[in-house]
């Protein structure tokens, strides 16, 4: 660089000079790179493009195609069934899932609990307020309008799985406004619980679930990854709902009557899998697999019970029936042998390969739409998760009475009151089953079960029985499930107020409007 100066002398700038003015045009350039990539990087660029896919599809693995249905969704449930895609949760903590069974006495018995009436506790009021805390801290809106859904029957979760994907996290923290197509029914908290119960038997008849030993669910290989992730969103924002409430009280909360396996619930409150969870979702394979191989001299056992006396047990999956093996456990299992040494390692593939091996997408759908919602769920524990969710179906009959108020007009004989009153108890303690009393409560309030702890003390608003002399005698009980109330005609004669009951609870349920 050359200076001229008025006597037209020419000076060449020092080599520190140089240095310094080099060393401020780079920083100059610098600079003004990081300011365009900024700019550019606030532009979200998904390399996707949206197409047309029934919502019933699976996408394929190896596809970033997104469906319809999820145009205008938010941008945290695009990457949340883009991730379910290809079986991967959402969260990074979790992203890992055979590390749930990893580090962990696969062999042991875990020492839970299983009856559910002793989950509630001081702990679960905590945990449930910690993760309102977290909830009101990183979203919730208390000025925010529940989210509306128009539900057809039969098909409730598939005609509002649209819905729910496109609403955002905080609309759907506040709630639910729903609504069934060609219906008068309006939603002032029952309807709402109609509709959870439509959801409930819309998942039976796709079989997005299935049954195992002890009764409870986990998640189909069959069940598409859309609906499985809106019904997680759903699940996540009724375990929000239930844990506020019980946390601060108020309006009781809608449940879902879908009682996942244990293991399932554990991979969502990211908890570790013990043995003893695969032997309540399959007390065969704990047996003749997990059990025999940490025995003594189990290894030989195991062999001998797959008719591989000749043959190294290998970190396979060995077919029931033909005992070959069939998928290896890792991606060298088929030239990795079993030995005392790494027994258990070969357990907790055995668990996971049977829990997860064709489930995985699905899995994820299901936890990536939980915890689009709750965050990364480790606040409450497995229990709570499927007490807020579930509610409690156990209940007592005193309690229900000594909870109920009675409502009887002033132009009701008191005399006649009282027995129909007394009728209608003696029916629901000796002619109807347990199952028809929950249907009693389903067919009233609009839910089966009750929100934790499961007392009719909690149930708000109370429950409700109202003589109403303008019922003619022919006619059915009445419910309005807004309020949790049951409207009943003035029969005292036992069988014909059993009838007209039965009835109700065989004919009246799933529709509004129906007199």
């Amino acid at each position: 660089i050359r200076l001229w100066t008025d006597k037209k002398k020419t000076f060449m700038l020092d080599k520190v000079g140089g240095f310094l003015g080099l060393s401020l045009l780079t920083i100059m350039l610098g600079w003004l790179a990081v300011r365009f990539f900024e700019r550019k990087s606030k532009i979200p660029r998904l390399n996707v493009r949206f197409e047309e896919v029934n919502d019933k599809s699976h996408i394929d693995e190896d596809s970033c195609n997104i469906p319809e249905a999820l145009r205008g969704a938010p941008s945290d449930v695009i990457e949340a069934y883009m991730m379910a895609a290809v079986g991967t949760p959402l969260h990074a903590n979790l992203r890992n899932l055979s590390s749930f069974f990893r580090g962990t006495s696969i062999g042991g018995n875990s020492g839970e609990k299983q009856i559910i009436d002793s989950g509630f506790s001081a702990g679960m009021i905590n945990r449930c307020r910690a993760l309102c805390a977290r909830l009101d801290e990183e979203i919730f809106d208390p000025t925010e309008a529940p989210g509306r859904v128009v539900a057809k029957r039969r098909t409730a979760l598939s005609s509002t799985a649209q819905a729910i994907l496109r609403m955002s996290r905080v609309t759907l923290l506040a709630g639910i406004d729903a609504m069934f197509e060609n219906e008068d029914g309006r939603d002032a908290g029952g309807v709402v619980k109609e509709y959870l119960t439509e959801v409930t038997t819309e998942i039976q008849e796709l079989a997005l679930f299935r049954v195992v030993a002890d009764g409870t669910l986990h998640i189909s290989e069959n069940a598409p990854i859309l609906l499985v992730l809106a019904l997680g969103r759903l699940i996540g924002a009724i375990v929000a709902w239930a844990a506020r409430r019980l946390a601060f009280g108020g309006t009781s909360s809608p449940t879902l009557d879908l009682s996942l396996c244990k293991p399932l619930a554990k991979l969502i409150a990211g908890e570790k899998i013990a043995a003893t969870d695969i032997a309540s979702v399959d007390p065969e394979l704990y047996r003749t697999r997990i059990e025999i191989s940490r025995s003594q001299n189990g290894i030989h056992t195991l062999r001998q019970a797959l008719g591989l006396e000749n043959d190294d047990l290998l970190f396979a999956w060995y077919d029931p029936i033909s005992g070959e093996p069939t998928e290896p456990l890792h991606p060298q299992g088929f030239e990795h042998k079993v030995t005392e040494d790494n027994v258990d390692l070969y357990v907790r593939e055995t668990a996971e390969f049977y829990l997860l091996n064709n489930v995985r997408r699905q899995t994820a759908a299901l936890i990536n739409g939980v915890h689009s919602i709750l965050g990364d769920a480790k606040i409450i524990q497995h229990r709570d998760l499927l007490l807020l969710l579930n509610g409690v179906a156990n209940f007592d009959l005193i309690d229900w009475r000594k909870n109920t108020i009675i409502q009887v007009p002033a132009t009701v004989d008191t005399d006649l009151a009282s027995r129909v009153v007394h009728t209608f108890w003696s029916i629901l303690n000796s002619d109807l089953t347990n199952d028809a009393r929950s249907r009693l409560l389903l067919y009233s309030t609009g839910a089966a079960t009750l929100p934790p702890p499961g007392t009719f003390a909690q149930l708000q608003p109370k429950f409700k029985i109202v003589l109403d002399p303008t019922l003619p005698l022919h006619h059915l009980p009445v419910a309005h499930t807004c309020f949790n109330q049951l409207h009943l005609p003035l029969l005292d004669d036992p069988k014909k107020l059993s009838s007209s009951l039965q009835l109700a609870l065989d004919h009246g349920l799933g529709s509004f409007g129906l007199a």
